[in-house]
Formats: C-alpha cells, sequence, structure tokens
C-alpha cells in the first residue's frame, strides 16, 4: 500500500483582500431621473422664461421662473417630468 502524505491546505496569510468598491454610493444623478436641464425644459416648455435651477436633487426638482413679468416656483418631478407644483411669489 502507497501511503499518500495528507496534502496540507496552502494557509494564505495577509490575503485578506477587502476590496471595498464605492462606486455609485453617493452618484444617484440618471437613475433617480431626469438631469437637470432636461426639466428646466420641461418648465420652459410651459411657457416659463428665465428658468433658474434652484434644487436638482431628490424626486422633486425646484426652479425659479418668470411668466409674464410674474416670478414662480416651479417643481417639476424628476422622474416623470411632471410639473407637481407651481407657487407665485
Amino acid at each position: 500500500g502507497t501511503t499518500m502524505a495528507a496534502s496540507k491546505p496552502k494557509e494564505q496569510k495577509g490575503e485578506t483582500t477587502a476590496s471595498i468598491n464605492k462606486t455609485g454610493s453617493s452618484s444617484t444623478s440618471g437613475t433617480a431621473g431626469m438631469s437637470c436641464s432636461k426639466a428646466a425644459d420641461i418648465v420652459a416648455g410651459y411657457g416659463f422664461d428665465s428658468v433658474k435651477a434652484g434644487s436638482c436633487s431628490g424626486g422633486v426638482y425646484s426652479f425659479n421662473a418668470s411668466r409674464a413679468g410674474k416670478s414662480y416656483v416651479v417643481k417639476v418631478n424628476s422622474a416623470s417630468g411632471e410639473l407637481t407644483e407651481v407657487r407665485k411669489l
């Protein structure tokens, strides 16, 4: 009988490869909804001019715009492009 030596499992010391991929952790743009400029185009399409971005984060973007010489705050759903609020200032 041939006695086979039990091969020891190779110890892999120092091979704790904790590869932490931080890709896409803070970049939620593109996944949540449309771009800020696309939303601004939608606001402009409703007859507003001087459209300025107020906040373009989260599910609702807000813009300052004017129509017929009056100032408004216009909020746009970033996913659907719908105007969720038009408030005269």
